[in-house]
């Protein structure tokens, strides 16, 4: 199945929305496509680890990861949720926007409680000021 999320990356002082389709077929590897860095690349081993902890399963199957536009070069970690929701998304475990917005908000928590923030984030969250 195909999925398409978005994403957000700094190239010099713009942030630039990126494009990430997900497909997942038959076959097995696992191919992030579209000037990866090596931080991106490494994004499975991240993905995998946090998709399991949430209690869903990463597929064993063929997953390929297409960053647009392929003439930037992507960095970072930044994109590591919306290729996380996009295997969730095309292995046809994220069927609901329910589903979708409650595993959103609990990564979201999830990240700024590491970076003790997380007062921040409950007060925004109550506010409902966060968009899916």
């Amino acid at each position: 199945m195909f999925v398409k999320a978005f994403g957000s990356s700094v190239h010099g002082i713009e942030a630039i929305t990126i494009r990430i389709e997900v497909n997942v077929s038959m076959g097995q590897g696992y191919a992030v496509v579209g000037l990866p860095d090596s931080a991106v690349r490494e994004s499975l081993h991240r993905t995998e680890s946090a998709i399991k902890n949430m209690g869903y399963h990463m597929p064993r199957t063929k997953i390929i990861v297409n960053l647009a536009p392929a003439d930037l070069r992507k960095t970072g970690s930044g994109l590591d949720l919306p290729i996380a929701l996009g295997i969730l998304g095309a292995s046809e475990q994220l069927n609901h926007a329910q589903k979708l917005s409650e595993f959103v908000v609990n990564i979201f928590l999830r990240i700024l409680h590491v970076n003790q923030q997380h007062i921040n984030v409950l007060s925004v969250a109550n506010s409902k000021t966060l968009v899916f």
